[in-house]
């Protein structure tokens, strides 16, 4: 007996989502995983607000070419290569917990500062370049503790789900996150739409002040539960 494909293919597309759901409603049960979720939501969605306006900004208000933006993103690329190539050192001398909420907060204090910088194009260049830099360290450091964290608290039987959850979420904030940048920016303006982001990716830093995230020590205290 043959099957159609399209239900085949209806079926396949259930299981899925049944799956990430699954994954998110053991996320929202777990103290550790509910924390870096929710950390890891409330920065991507203001960061995805400052990233969407940014380059408008840049351009319109800031006055700066189509180079000198591109140099200030490359600054966020060497950043997170930095990070990347350090990270192992940093996680021995400081442990995972520390480095979390340390990339947290320099990464959010970047992103706050960012409505702030001022001078000609020339000199904002250099600035936000050097501010990218900062951020990019800080935040792939925290992108990659907290995913090791999060696949070290979850029970091997769940980690697909967990994963796909957590990643779904993730990236269907994203798009929200750019329309909201949108509308904002065309009734408040562009540098009041960054000050949006800047009051908002420090909400993130609660999730992991008030959890157990940043007294983590070693990645072997984490007991997968």
């Amino acid at each position: 007996m043959e099957h159609e494909p399209g239900a085949a293919d209806g079926g396949l597309v259930r299981r899925v989502f049944a799956d990430i759901l699954g994954g998110l409603r053991f996320t929202v049960t777990h103290t550790l995983l509910r924390s870096i979720t929710g950390a890891a939501a409330v920065f991507k969605v203001f960061a995805s607000i400052m990233l969407t306006i940014f380059v408008i900004y840049a351009a319109r208000v800031s006055h700066m070419s189509a180079g000198e933006i591109g140099l200030v993103f490359a600054g966020f690329g060497v950043g997170g290569l930095v990070a990347a190539t350090l990270l192992d050192r940093a996680l021995s001398r400081v442990g995972p917990g520390r480095l979390l909420l340390g990339g947290y907060v320099i990464g959010a204090a970047a992103i706050v500062s960012l409505p702030f910088v001022g001078g000609s194009a020339t000199m904002r260049t250099i600035i936000f370049a050097a501010v990218f830099f900062i951020a990019g360290c800080a935040i792939v450091a925290a992108n990659i503790v907290e995913m090791t964290i999060l696949q070290a608290a979850t029970p091997n039987v769940v980690q697909g789900r967990v994963a796909a959850g957590f990643g779904f979420l993730i990236g269907a904030l994203t798009p929200i996150a750019a329309i909201v940048a949108g509308v904002l920016g065309d009734h408040i303006g562009l540098r009041a739409t960054l000050f949006v982001a800047s009051a908002g990716v420090p909400l993130s830093l609660p999730w992991i002040v008030f959890s157990k995230l940043g007294r983590i020590e070693s990645l072997n205290d984490i007991e997968p539960s």
